[in-house]
């Protein structure tokens, strides 16, 4: 899952010291304090973006971060998961008895391959809203004479 973007700021001191000053991109991490990853990663962009160092000085950031972070959002992002329909499975579970999220997850499965494993659908709060979140339970939490359902 990517992280939070710095700033353009800081994006056009990683580009600045990596082409100006040729440095490596473990220095510019250091330097930059962002991981070595971001520096390749922005770097990467910057060369699919086709654009020429050093920038135009009037070039202003927000046509940078166009160019760097093309928005589309008609298409997916290459791995994306589809999600699965939340209010569905609240309902079945609601619903049914004997439902279980085992079932609701096995037919999300098959429908979408490329979906979510069952590790997220057991234990994320938003595939079953936190009433059904997964937690030991010890019978001395409960007052006596109450028992859960």
């Amino acid at each position: 899952m990517p992280g939070k973007r710095v700033s353009m700021r800081k994006t056009r001191e990683v580009l600045r010291l990596y082409f100006e000053l040729k440095l490596r991109q473990r220095q510019i991490a250091r330097s930059a304090n962002v991981s070595q990853s971001t520096v390749h990663e922005y770097v990467e962009r910057f060369r699919a973006a086709g654009l020429k160092w050093p920038l135009p000085a009037e070039m202003p950031e927000s046509d940078l971060e166009e160019k760097l972070f093309p928005a589309d959002p008609g298409v997916a992002r290459p791995g994306a998961k589809t999600p699965p329909d939340f209010a569905y499975i609240h309902q079945e579970l609601e619903g049914h008895k004997h439902t279980t999220l085992q079932l609701l997850w096995e037919e999300y499965r098959a429908a979408h391959e490329d979906g979510y494993g069952y590790s997220a659908a057991a234990y994320s709060s938003s595939w079953t809203g936190p009433r059904y979140v997964r937690f030991p339970l010890s019978a001395s939490i409960w007052p006596s004479g109450h028992k859960p359902r």
